[in-house]
């Protein structure tokens, strides 16, 4: 995942959502959050730059399916002997 903030102007979704890597655009406030797989971050960052856009302050997020669920229950999965 990756997120970009204060985008340099206005952009429509889809050019995103129609990028192979992303899976998901959502915008939170200030931010536009992208969710996807791949060479995500370099396709997003060329898409904008393409439209004219700048990528002012983007932030990374490399979590994966084990941190979800520690954030979400707040157990380990190796520690607590849910996973041997």
């Amino acid at each position: 995942m990756s997120g970009v903030r204060l985008p340099s102007a206005p952009f429509e979704d889809r050019l995103l959502t129609g990028l192979p890597e992303v899976s998901w655009v959502e915008r939170e406030g200030q931010y536009v959050v992208v969710t996807g797989t791949g060479d995500l971050v370099n396709a997003v960052i060329l898409a904008l730059h393409t439209a004219g856009v700048t990528a002012r302050d983007v932030q990374l997020d490399s979590s994966n399916l084990e941190d979800a669920f520690v954030k979400l229950t707040g157990k380990n999965l190796h520690t607590e002997g849910v996973l041997a």
